[in-house]
């Protein structure tokens, strides 16, 4: 059964849809109120692309519908982590599609992963940063020929690639690092350049708000963030603290010679390996 709550811009009232109650104030701006029913009609046309279809344009396509249905959240309180790895897809996207919880970058990253092998696509998690409470984060490696594994994050919509847009493969940016061309790296942006973010009952952490906030029940609110402000943010505190490490480093690329773990498989623990024998 498919619950619509909402995908609707709400006035400056306090305004009841389907148990939750929204507000928006007119002089910030309307707040957009994502739904279950676009988020599973978007996703039912992505699982239908065309036959032809390159994997990259459909991992691509899947990282853009990641960005526009999942919400966010630094809050361990209504983190949906455990619930991504252990419960049926189907119970997962139901939860965040209605903002029942949210995900940091593993569960984003995870839950990305598994939509995306359910439809036969390869896809493995790498994990970098710190282990002891620095800058971390968790990226999709997506096989799209042969061995050639783009990166792709769901956090902040984005792919491995070069200056011209051109996807560029995990052994590619090894490579690069290696032979010290990481200056010909970049993180190349792709559709919408804004998401949904959830604070949870106590938020300590500031996030680049595009509208005002909309209170859900005791322990939700609701926001929309500037991604590329919030991603401007958070490799900026990545590239201090991998030149804290490494003071020769200056590029965001370099964060990567610092993996924590992976998904587990042997691909992907050679990768790791790989990684930090950079360092």
């Amino acid at each position: 059964m498919l619950f619509d709550c909402g995908f609707m811009l709400v006035p400056s009232v306090w305004h009841r849809v389907d148990g939750m109650t929204f507000k928006a104030d007119d002089a910030k701006g309307l707040i957009l109120v994502n739904s279950f029913n676009t988020a599973v009609r978007e996703f039912q046309i992505w699982k239908r692309l065309p036959d032809g279809t390159s994997v990259h344009r459909a991992m691509l396509s899947l990282t853009e519908w990641m960005v526009t249905n999942i919400p966010f959240s630094y809050d361990l309180a209504i983190d949906h982590h455990a619930a991504v790895a252990a419960s049926p897809l189907d119970a997962v996207l139901h939860d965040l599609a209605r903002f029942e919880g949210a995900c940091l970058c593993g569960g984003l990253s995870l839950l990305m992963a598994r939509l995306a092998r359910q439809e036969g696509y390869d896809a493995i998690e790498l994990n970098v940063g710190s282990q002891h409470g620095g800058p971390s984060h968790v990226l999709v490696l997506a096989a799209v020929s042969g061995n050639k594994r783009i990166i792709y994050d769901p956090t902040f919509g984005c792919y491995s690639g070069t200056a011209d847009g051109t996807p560029i493969s995990i052994c590619a940016v090894i490579d690069c690092l290696r032979d010290g061309r990481a200056s010909q790296l970049r993180w190349v942006k792709s559709g919408v350049r804004e998401r949904s973010y959830l604070f949870g009952p106590n938020p300590d952490r500031a996030a680049p708000l595009k509208s005002v906030v909309a209170k859900l029940d005791d322990r939700r609110t609701v926001g929309s963030i500037d991604l590329d402000h919030f991603g401007d943010i958070f490799w900026d505190e990545a590239l201090r603290w991998t030149h804290a490490q490494r003071p020769q480093s200056d590029c965001v690329f370099d964060f990567l010679r610092f993996p924590i773990g992976t998904s587990g498989e042997a691909e992907a623990e050679q990768i790791m390996d790989d990684l930090r024998a950079l360092r």
